[in-house]
């Protein structure tokens, strides 16, 4: 794994856990959160369950990846676009990366992409094949950079998605 062009911004920030994919009982395997420290489950309403970037990185190889926690102390907010067959969905999606003109990586499967923007939202929505939160959650953070630009302020582009 090479996490080195994830933002300096945030990996500035402790905030960071270690996920690894378990099974239980959806159609795919579910993405869990862990403190790399205690090994323990970590919350994402927890700071003491979070940890710095070198930290997180030195200690995931027992673990299918990192985490970046979204909190209300910070202004930074992630756009999942899931993976779709569907044409119109495909679309707007394509039309959102487009606008949203932001720092953005692929998701642990290579088929979703994460969009990092600077905002807010009233919170966590999901669409379609589109989800949006800005705090009480987790992205995971491959490394994988498909959009190599800075993270933007989008609070108004935020706002009309979260809306639609």
């Amino acid at each position: 794994m090479s996490f080195e062009r994830i933002p300096n911004e945030l990996k500035a920030l402790k905030q960071f856990v270690v996920w690894k994919y378990e099974d239980i009982g959806a159609v795919k395997p579910t993405k869990v959160p862990y403190n790399p420290h205690t090994g323990q489950k970590a919350s994402v309403t927890n700071p003491s369950d979070w940890t710095n970037f070198s930290d997180v990185c030195r200690l995931c190889f027992n673990y299918s990846g990192i985490g970046f926690v979204f909190t209300s102390a910070d202004n930074y907010a992630g756009i999942d676009l899931d993976f779709t067959t569907n044409y119109e969905a495909l679309k707007h999606q394509q039309l959102i990366f487009e606008k949203f003109d932001s720092y953005s990586e692929r998701s642990p499967s290579g088929k979703g992409l994460h969009i990092i923007v600077k905002g807010k939202v009233l919170s966590g929505r999901r669409r379609s094949s589109v989800e949006i939160y800005s705090e009480g959650r987790f992205f995971t953070f491959t490394g994988d950079v498909f959009h190599d630009a800075p993270i933007q302020e989008r609070q108004a582009m935020l706002d009309v998605l979260w809306n639609e």
